[in-house]
């Protein structure tokens, strides 16, 4: 009799853990997404910025002494 009753004990404690595992795995997958994106949107904001300079006719050695005279 006690194997059937830690049986539903046992289930319990192993849905338990699989909750806990896709929870924690749900979270990384969130944050590797959330960089993921966060990156992209640095990415196209970068594009955008050196799209802006070619546009205006800026020759990648004035570019440089721009960003060196802005840091």
């Amino acid at each position: 009799m006690q194997e059937v009753r830690q049986r539903p004990l046992f289930l319990a404690q192993y849905l338990f853990r699989f909750e806990a595992l896709c929870m924690w795995s749900g979270a990384v997958v969130w944050c590797c997404g959330l960089v993921l994106w966060s990156g992209a949107v640095v990415w196209c904001c970068g594009l955008v910025h050196v799209g802006r300079y070619i546009m205006a006719g800026t020759s990648g050695h004035e570019m440089d002494a721009v960003a060196r005279s802005r840091s």
